[in-house]
């Protein structure tokens, strides 16, 4: 007669099971958490970048990835910032957590979340600095990268426009001198870089691209003629 393998010998894959669940779950957490940084700190790059500009962020179509793109670009300004902060505030939930020993979970969870709103509250100011310094910077060069536009629109749709007939003349000029700042789905944004003295507001243009029968976009520096 065999013997039953008494219950304390049977072998068991839960705690290993388990410390993988957990660490799955943790690498997700973080994930997500620097993902929402890198999308709030991009948020504000660009909220503050075309506020520079003159243009609400609530008016332009701006991708997702577009933003996260903007989050890297603040990563990369503050780099050492970014890590200093992060740094600083995981060892003092280390060392908060090494003091009481997993006593008191609750006061551990309140201090997490704290560290979580203040590296949060950092990336928010960090963006909105990173979004002006490259306006200020841009400008300070005469926006190299930005490409000289020549636009064409409908005979029609020039007298329907109104106050921005004379405008869009010109914009078809061979002399025109005017830049592409963006474009999404429904308009076409300009801007006259030569015609702005270095103390006023940057004047952006915005055309519907339903009256757009043509452009003619040509990559330039410094050189805004076409």
């Amino acid at each position: 007669m065999t013997k039953k393998p008494s219950p304390s010998s049977a072998p068991s894959s839960s705690p290993a099971r388990t410390d993988w669940i957990k660490i799955i779950g943790e690498a997700g957490l973080i994930l997500a958490l620097v993902t929402a940084w890198l999308y709030l700190a991009g948020w504000r790059f660009a909220y503050n970048y075309f506020d520079a500009f003159g243009v609400g962020i609530s008016a332009v179509e701006i991708k997702r990835e577009f933003i996260l793109t903007y989050g890297f670009w603040v990563l990369r300004e503050f780099t050492w910032w970014v890590l200093s902060t992060a740094l600083v505030l995981l060892g003092l939930i280390w060392l908060w957590r090494w003091s009481n020993k997993g006593r008191d979970p609750m006061i551990i969870a309140a201090i997490t979340i704290v560290a979580i709103v203040t590296f949060f509250f950092f990336g928010h100011w960090m963006g909105g600095l990173a979004g002006k310094q490259r306006f200020d910077g841009l400008r300070a060069k005469g926006f190299p990268g930005f490409n000289s536009v020549r636009v064409w629109v409908t005979a029609k749709d020039v007298e329907d426009l109104g106050s921005l007939t004379p405008l869009l003349k010109s914009l078809a000029s061979p002399n025109a001198c005017f830049k592409k700042l963006y474009a999404d789905s429904k308009h076409l944004y300009v801007f006259d870089p030569v015609a702005d003295e270095p103390n006023l507001p940057i004047t952006v243009t915005k055309i519907p691209l339903s009256a757009v029968r043509m452009t003619r976009i040509q990559e330039s520096s410094n050189n805004c003629g076409l």
